[in-house]
Protein backbone atom coordinates (compact mmCIF):
# COMPACT_ATOMS: atom_id res chain seq x y z
CA UNK A 1 0.00 0.00 0.00
CA UNK A 2 2.88 2.27 0.73
CA UNK A 3 4.68 1.49 -2.60
CA UNK A 4 1.14 2.51 -4.34
CA UNK A 5 1.13 5.33 -2.44
CA UNK A 6 5.01 6.24 -3.14
CA UNK A 7 4.55 5.52 -6.94
CA UNK A 8 1.31 7.78 -7.34
CA UNK A 9 3.38 10.68 -5.34
CA UNK A 10 6.11 10.20 -7.40
CA UNK A 11 4.98 10.37 -10.90
CA UNK A 12 2.61 13.59 -9.26
CA UNK A 13 6.08 14.97 -8.92
CA UNK A 14 7.65 13.64 -12.41
CA UNK A 15 4.22 15.73 -13.67
CA UNK A 16 4.57 18.69 -12.13
CA UNK A 17 8.07 19.56 -13.61
CA UNK A 18 7.40 18.12 -16.80
CA UNK A 19 4.20 20.02 -17.78
CA UNK A 20 5.97 23.53 -18.08
CA UNK A 21 9.00 21.90 -19.72
CA UNK A 22 5.93 20.93 -22.82
CA UNK A 23 4.09 23.62 -22.68
CA UNK A 24 3.40 25.79 -25.98
CA UNK A 25 5.22 29.13 -25.01
CA UNK A 26 3.01 31.55 -26.36
CA UNK A 27 5.14 34.58 -27.21
CA UNK A 28 8.76 34.92 -27.55
CA UNK A 29 10.62 38.00 -26.78
CA UNK A 30 13.65 38.83 -28.99
CA UNK A 31 16.65 39.78 -27.26
CA UNK A 32 16.89 43.36 -29.06
CA UNK A 33 13.24 44.28 -28.30
CA UNK A 34 13.42 43.67 -24.52
CA UNK A 35 16.52 46.09 -24.41
CA UNK A 36 14.61 48.41 -26.04
CA UNK A 37 11.71 48.05 -23.74
CA UNK A 38 14.23 48.33 -21.17
CA UNK A 39 15.77 51.41 -22.39
CA UNK A 40 12.29 52.62 -22.64
CA UNK A 41 11.74 52.37 -19.16
CA UNK A 42 15.25 53.66 -18.06
CA UNK A 43 14.63 57.00 -19.85
CA UNK A 44 10.95 56.98 -18.15
CA UNK A 45 12.60 56.70 -14.84
CA UNK A 46 15.27 59.38 -15.50
CA UNK A 47 12.66 62.05 -16.82
CA UNK A 48 10.82 61.17 -13.81
CA UNK A 49 13.86 61.99 -12.02
CA UNK A 50 14.69 65.21 -13.54
CA UNK A 51 11.33 65.98 -13.26
CA UNK A 52 12.15 66.06 -9.52
CA UNK A 53 15.58 67.68 -9.49
CA UNK A 54 13.36 70.78 -11.81
CA UNK A 55 10.52 70.83 -8.87
CA UNK A 56 13.11 70.86 -6.04
CA UNK A 57 15.41 73.63 -8.10
CA UNK A 58 18.15 71.60 -8.13
CA UNK A 59 18.02 71.41 -11.83
CA UNK A 60 18.07 74.98 -13.86
CA UNK A 61 15.23 74.95 -16.72
CA UNK A 62 18.29 76.17 -18.76
CA UNK A 63 19.93 72.26 -17.94
CA UNK A 64 16.31 70.70 -17.84
CA UNK A 65 15.38 71.84 -20.79
CA UNK A 66 18.35 70.22 -22.51
CA UNK A 67 18.48 66.90 -20.89
CA UNK A 68 14.72 66.28 -21.85
CA UNK A 69 15.83 67.06 -25.39
CA UNK A 70 18.89 64.56 -24.94
CA UNK A 71 15.91 61.88 -23.84
CA UNK A 72 14.04 62.62 -26.72
CA UNK A 73 16.82 62.35 -28.95
CA UNK A 74 17.78 58.70 -27.36
CA UNK A 75 13.90 57.93 -27.49
CA UNK A 76 13.70 58.87 -31.14
CA UNK A 77 16.75 56.44 -31.55
CA UNK A 78 15.20 54.18 -29.52
CA UNK A 79 11.86 54.14 -31.61
CA UNK A 80 14.25 53.89 -35.05
CA UNK A 81 15.27 50.91 -33.53
CA UNK A 82 12.42 49.65 -32.32
CA UNK A 83 10.51 49.90 -35.88
CA UNK A 84 13.18 48.41 -37.47
CA UNK A 85 12.88 44.95 -34.93
CA UNK A 86 8.91 44.53 -36.16
CA UNK A 87 7.89 45.98 -32.11
CA UNK A 88 4.83 47.36 -31.51
CA UNK A 89 4.53 51.38 -32.08
CA UNK A 90 2.03 51.56 -29.18
CA UNK A 91 5.12 50.98 -26.66
CA UNK A 92 6.79 53.93 -28.08
CA UNK A 93 3.22 55.98 -28.25
CA UNK A 94 3.42 55.51 -24.67
CA UNK A 95 6.15 57.00 -23.88
CA UNK A 96 5.82 59.86 -25.63
CA UNK A 97 2.45 60.62 -24.16
CA UNK A 98 4.22 60.00 -20.81
CA UNK A 99 6.77 62.47 -21.82
CA UNK A 100 4.21 64.96 -22.88
CA UNK A 101 2.81 64.84 -19.76
CA UNK A 102 5.86 65.07 -17.68
CA UNK A 103 6.44 68.29 -19.66
CA UNK A 104 3.36 70.09 -18.72
CA UNK A 105 3.68 69.24 -15.16
CA UNK A 106 6.88 71.22 -15.49
CA UNK A 107 4.77 74.34 -17.00
CA UNK A 108 5.32 76.62 -14.00
CA UNK A 109 2.65 77.28 -11.83
CA UNK A 110 1.58 80.68 -10.53
CA UNK A 111 3.59 80.08 -6.94
CA UNK A 112 3.10 82.17 -3.95
CA UNK A 113 5.54 84.19 -2.46
CA UNK A 114 6.07 85.70 1.24
CA UNK A 115 5.99 89.80 0.69
CA UNK A 116 8.16 89.94 3.12
CA UNK A 117 11.56 87.14 2.29
CA UNK A 118 9.78 85.76 -0.59
CA UNK A 119 9.82 81.96 0.94
CA UNK A 120 6.92 79.36 -1.44
CA UNK A 121 3.90 78.92 0.53
CA UNK A 122 1.16 76.90 -0.01
CA UNK A 123 -2.42 77.82 -0.59
CA UNK A 124 -4.31 78.08 3.16
CA UNK A 125 -0.69 78.88 5.21
CA UNK A 126 -1.79 82.12 7.65
CA UNK A 127 2.49 82.35 8.36
CA UNK A 128 5.51 81.76 6.53
CA UNK A 129 7.51 78.81 7.54
CA UNK A 130 10.77 81.26 6.78
CA UNK A 131 10.50 84.59 8.89
CA UNK A 132 6.98 84.53 10.68
CA UNK A 133 5.48 86.93 8.62
CA UNK A 134 1.72 87.44 8.69
CA UNK A 135 0.35 86.03 4.86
Amino acid sequence: MIEIISYIFILAVCGFVAVPLFAKKTQVVDQKTDNLLHQKQLIRETIHDLEFDFQTEKLSEQDYNMLIAEREAAIQKAEKEFAGTGGSKNILNDLEAAITKAKNKLQPATERGCPKCGNKYEKGDKFCSNCGAQL
